[in-house]
């Protein structure tokens, strides 16, 4: 995991297995991320597996950063990332909707 400040922002770049067995250290992560208020951006440019688990641990993160007004962007979408949101039926922009 590797999450440092770049540009008064946290960039979190995601692992290559962004899955269910990695899902509980990634919201450990996630959950000290959400007590900062910087912005927050997601860098999914190495992620090479992608499941259900990885996709819900984006969505609650893109909730939760918005419930606390804290600003969120998710860049860098490697193909495997756009293959599961698409799969998913999860739209990607701005923000991801269903």
């Amino acid at each position: 995991m590797c999450i440092e400040v770049v540009h008064d922002k946290l960039l979190w770049v995601f692992p290559a297995e962004l899955n269910i067995y990695h899902a509980a250290e990634l919201k450990q992560e996630l959950n000290e991320m959400l007590g900062s208020e910087w912005p927050v951006t997601f860098d999914l440019s190495k992620v090479e597996e992608i499941d259900c688990a990885g996709l819900q641990l984006i969505m609650v993160a893109q909730r939760e950063f918005a419930r606390r007004h804290i600003s969120f962007e998710v860049v860098g979408h490697s193909a495997a990332s756009l293959n599961a949101f698409q799969s998913m039926g999860v739209s990607v922009g701005k923000e991801f909707s269903i």
